[in-house]
């Protein structure tokens, strides 16, 4: 049987936003803090946006990655824009290298920016290029059912954040939701994989941000 179809209801909208909110103010407050990445923390961002909506077609869906062995996630595929995610059944694979690959370059990035004080511009760009290439290969994969880019949205506060920056992307929906699509483009296909328009659009995103904060 084709597990069920999810997308986002209209009545689940202010649920979402409201979790979305709560998220990231979570986030925002920790900053500086040096939280190990994992993919259960990716999970539990799900379970936290997506928590009391009302219209998710399998409950299996809700901070569980395709692949997994519940029959709705086993065989389930999914299709964003003209892109196909990562087959069910190299889920997990892809997600292994997603978290070796962030957790290596979040140790070297943690030892160039131990204080505040160390984040400097240029230190800075380096963070930003491993949150765009981060962002668009979380994307790539889309190992949700749904709120692939919620999640992906999270991450890169996270990241960011864990840098002693304001959050780039906060609220639902997404600030300047046009412009990080088409920034996004390239970097999510695997034909071209070049996040170099999406680093410009988060550093643009970033100074915005700082100066919001009046930082």
């Amino acid at each position: 049987m084709r597990p069920p179809d999810w997308h986002e209801h209209p009545d689940d909208i202010p649920t979402i936003a409201n979790n979305v909110a709560l998220l990231d103010a979570k986030i925002s407050g920790a900053k500086g803090a040096r939280e190990p990445f994992s993919l259960e923390l990716v999970r539990s961002w799900h379970a936290e946006i997506h928590r009391d909506c009302r219209h998710v077609p399998s409950p299996a869906y809700v901070g569980n990655f395709r692949g997994s062995e519940h029959p709705h996630l086993a065989t389930c595929n999914v299709v964003f824009g003209p892109f196909l995610g990562t087959p069910p059944d190299r889920v997990g694979e892809a997600l292994r290298g997603f978290s070796l690959s962030l957790t290596q370059r979040l140790a070297r990035l943690d030892a160039s920016m131990p204080t505040s004080a160390d984040a400097t511009p240029s230190r800075l760009n380096p963070a930003l290029e491993c949150t765009a290439q981060h962002y668009a290969l979380w994307l790539r994969i889309h190992p949700f059912v749904d709120g692939n880019g919620r999640t992906a949205r999270v991450l890169a506060n996270w990241i960011l954040t864990r840098y002693w920056q304001p959050l780039i992307f906060p609220g639902r929906p997404p600030v300047d939701r046009a412009n990080l699509i088409a920034a996004s483009a390239a970097a999510v296909d695997p034909s071209t994989d070049d996040s170099s328009a999406l680093t410009r659009f988060m550093r643009r995103r970033l100074v915005e941000a700082r100066r919001a904060a009046g930082s």
